[in-house]
């Protein structure tokens, strides 16, 4: 890929949050539950032969998911302009805006990912017929995937606000 298309930034900045905050080291746990369950649940699909059905449904939820989390990390990046303006008194709310915006931007490039495997799916499927299995796999693999990075941010925003009001309430 090119520089431009690339997504390389993206996910090493996301890779980047899946550390254990006291020790800063990669969280092997972290690894395998976010990464080994959306694969997981990929094989057994395939092997479960498991075909999608409703595509339409699943491609406008995802979708309009994936839209609403472009415009989340819009917001999270007029948030973290804001602080150039009033810093914190301590560096921790930077960091976590900052990891907010490495996972928001993560979970967009997922959305985007599904999207695109849920239109060619839905492309290459007659219609009132299930997804092959082939193609029904690796979308349910990214459909999981996707919830778990949805998970991530909500877990990702809690901190924040959590650091927020912790800050507000020594003053």
């Amino acid at each position: 890929m090119t520089a431009k298309w690339s997504a390389a930034r993206i996910l090493r900045d996301h890779w980047k949050t899946l550390v254990d905050a006291r020790t800063g080291k990669t969280r092997a746990l972290d690894i395998v539950a976010f990464y080994g369950t959306s694969t997981l649940v990929g094989v057994t699909a395939f092997l479960g032969e498991f075909q999608l059905r409703g595509l339409e449904g699943v491609l406008s939820g995802v979708s309009i998911y994936t839209a609403l989390l472009f415009g989340l990390l819009v917001h999270v990046f007029q948030l973290r302009i804001r602080m150039l303006d009033q810093p914190p008194a301590t560096p921790e709310p930077v960091r976590l805006i900052d990891e907010l915006e490495a996972n928001v931007s993560y979970t967009v490039f997922v959305g985007v990912l599904t999207t695109a495997l849920l239109i060619t799916t839905i492309a290459l499927t007659p219609k009132d017929t299930p997804a092959s299995v082939v193609l029904s796999a690796p979308a349910s693999a990214l459909l999981v995937h996707l919830i778990l990075s949805l998970l991530l941010v909500l877990k990702r925003t809690r901190a924040a606000y959590r650091n927020l009001t912790h800050t507000i309430s020594r003053r």
